[in-house]
C-alpha cells in the first residue's frame, strides 16, 4: 500500500498522484492570485459558495478598505468569476457556478 502526502490529489482511475511539495501558505496563495485583496476576496467567495454579500459586509469580513474591495470586485465581475445578484433592492455578490 502506498500513502500519499496529506496535500495530495489522487485519481484511482489514472493511477497517478499530483502533489504539492510544500503546504500551501498565506504568501503563497497571494502571489498566485496577484494580491492580498484578491486572495482574501476569493478565500470568503469559495469558503461561502451559497451566500451572497454587500459591498460593506465584504469590506468588514475581509477587513479591507472599501474602496479597494470595489476596485476588485469589478475585476472578478469581469472574469465573470462572481456575479451580482439583487436581493432586496441591494445588489450583493456571490460565487459563479
Amino acid at each position: 500500500m502506498i500513502s500519499l502526502p496529506l496535500n495530495c490529489y489522487h485519481s484511482p482511475r489514472l493511477k497517478t498522484g499530483i502533489f504539492l511539495a510544500m503546504p500551501m501558505n498565506d504568501k503563497i496563495i497571494d502571489s498566485l492570485f496577484g494580491s492580498k485583496t484578491k486572495a482574501r476576496l476569493l478565500k470568503l467567495f469559495l469558503h461561502n459558495p451559497e451566500l451572497s454579500f454587500g459591498l460593506d459586509e465584504i469590506s468588514a469580513k475581509t477587513k479591507l478598505p472599501r474602496n479597494i474591495v470595489k476596485k476588485e470586485l469589478a475585476g472578478l465581475l469581469n472574469l465573470k468569476i462572481i456575479r451580482t445578484i439583487h436581493r432586496h433592492d441591494r445588489k450583493k455578490k456571490k460565487i459563479k457556478k
